[in-house]
């Protein structure tokens, strides 16, 4: 399993080395799309559970609730994104 920094900055290389043992160069483009929604999830997730810890803090207990609400959204998606770019990252 190569390292997705990697796979970041040889696309190309890594795309040729793909094909050259018979896989699809598909695989990079479907790692690089789903490593690319799963950063854009982390950062809205670690800005909700910011959100949620300056409301604990505050003592907000309505605005707490808000974000944990949006929080039980977008946890299990990012599990979800997580585990397809495992897998991805395996088939390279």
């Amino acid at each position: 399993m190569l390292d997705i920094n990697y796979i970041r900055e040889n696309i190309d290389f890594v795309k040729k080395g793909i094909s050259a043992k018979g896989y699809s160069e598909e695989v990079v483009d479907k790692v690089l799309e789903v490593d690319k929604k799963r950063r854009e999830l982390i950062n809205e997730v670690d800005l909700l559970r910011q959100k949620r810890n300056e409301a604990a803090s505050k003592k907000d207990i309505e605005a707490g609730k808000n974000v944990k609400e949006q929080l039980q959204q977008k946890e299990p998606q990012l599990k979800e994104l997580e585990d397809q770019f495992k897998s991805y990252l395996l088939q390279i």
